[in-house]
């Protein structure tokens, strides 16, 4: 039987600092405590394993907190003089303060639902339905193997062209070396780059494609006596908390100050994992592996439709489509897992600037910043699909990642071989690039 469960545990952490001045060179000790609560809160399953071995949901709700706090002391010290009275004794003035020069108390701050949970989801959403569909023309598609005997044909002449790229990239490139010995530089130049253009494309858009489809034909066959077939999406999200600010503070006597500035990043991931039901039609599912089917209409007219790859890039357009033309019949079960971290991070004695009147003596002041790091999570799991609408966003390419650097690897090919009069083009105006 179900039964819920709480687990909590207290945590906590002391800020010391030591001040002292000419007065006082001892110093003054001094401290403050910082304590917060982690709680788990959840509902026990003693029937998951029974009900993963049926394909059946076994998620039960849980969520949690927890806060860390990780500390660095640091030192903050004025020597000099009363700049009126001259360098002697009598005008000798120091400060200092060493340890935690402030005491910042984050312990009850926790990540809220602004920009990154919206974008996680957004992006976990998209991938979900992508995924899922995914699978099921991989999985199921075999069957227009036997059908059609049109994707035997198709590997045989695509074999063939590939063959063929080797042979003509040799031939073109003794063109390439004729010309460039003949002095026309210009022409050989163009030629050789419709003709790079034109086989990076060829190989992207048509054998690299071809590929990836054979091999899930093959791995369909291992996989026919599969009811259901389990996957994962996975979004990120960032963005700048509120706690920004910047204060200012001082040891004892007030001769130097100095800044303690506070910055706090949420992050966000969400994961969803599920199931998405397998379906053998025989001949009778010949309509939905064609696309033809309600569920892959829309997205067969999207790839009709000219440069939606290019699309694709920079946008989730085809995702939201895919995700309104999904069966959601077709998912087993479904759950959510919700990570939010709030860090903040306080930076505390930096760009001291000493008080007017003063003047220090050499190598002062000392500033050595202390450092607190606070970062509290959330995290909650529970039975439950993404939206059927994923909130439609701008994704520009990035370069530090290796899918960027091959997208836009992508576009400048294409845009080489339109530059250069290529005919390869004609073929790309529908579809979708590989990633």
């Amino acid at each position: 039987m179900s039964k819920p469960y709480t687990k909590r545990s207290r945590s906590g952490i002391r800020f010391q600092w030591l001040n002292w001045d000419q007065s006082n060179p001892n110093g003054t000790f001094a401290n403050s405590v910082a304590t917060w609560e982690d709680k788990a809160d959840g509902i026990s399953n003693p029937y998951w394993k029974s009900q993963i071995a049926a394909n059946e949901g076994a998620t039960t709700s849980f969520t949690a907190n927890e806060t860390t706090c990780e500390h660095v002391d640091g030192h903050l010290e004025f020597r000099g003089y009363v700049t009126a009275l001259g360098d002697n004794p009598a005008s000798f003035r120091m400060s200092g303060k060493r340890g935690a020069l402030t005491a910042p108390d984050y312990s009850t701050s926790f990540p809220g639902h602004g920009g990154s949970v919206n974008a996680a989801e957004s992006m976990a959403a998209s991938k979900f339905y992508s995924k899922a569909s995914g699978i099921i023309k991989a999985l199921e598609g075999g069957e227009l193997l036997g059908e059609t005997h049109k994707t035997a044909n198709a590997i045989i002449r695509k074999a063939t062209e590939v063959a063929d790229l080797l042979v003509n990239w040799k031939k073109n490139w003794n063109k390439f070396r004729s010309s460039h010995r003949a002095g026309n530089r210009e022409a050989s130049f163009k030629r050789a780059m419709a003709f790079a253009s034109d086989n990076y494309l060829e190989w992207k858009f048509g054998v690299d494609p071809l590929v990836a489809d054979t091999m899930a034909l093959a791995n369909d066959l291992k996989l026919d006596f599969k009811e259901v077939e389990t996957f994962s999406s996975r979004g990120l999200g960032t963005g700048t908390g509120a706690n920004q600010s910047s204060i200012s503070f001082g040891p004892l006597g007030g001769l130097v100050s100095a800044s303690a500035n506070t910055v706090s990043v949420e992050e966000c991931s969400i994961q969803y994992k599920a199931a998405v039901v397998l379906r053998r039609y025989g001949v009778g599912g010949l309509a939905e592996r064609l696309g033809l089917s309600p569920s892959n209409f829309l997205p067969t007219v999207y790839n009709l439709l000219p440069w939606t790859w290019l699309y694709d890039y920079f946008t989730n357009t085809g995702d939201i489509v895919t995700a309104i033309a999904f069966d959601p019949a077709r998912i087993a079960w479904c759950n959510r897992t919700v990570r939010r971290t709030l860090t903040t991070t306080t930076l505390s004695g930096v760009n001291p600037v000493i008080n007017a009147g003063l003047t220090a003596h050499a190598g002062y002041p000392i500033a050595s910043p202390s450092r607190t790091v606070w970062k509290s999570k959330l995290i909650s799991r529970s039975s439950t699909m993404p939206s059927r609408i994923p909130e439609p966003r701008f994704r520009m390419p990035s370069f530090q990642t290796e899918g960027g650097r091959m997208k836009w690897t992508n576009i400048a090919a294409v845009i080489s071989s339109q530059a250069f009069g290529s005919s390869i083009l004609q073929s790309l105006g529908g579809g979708v690039a590989p990633e």
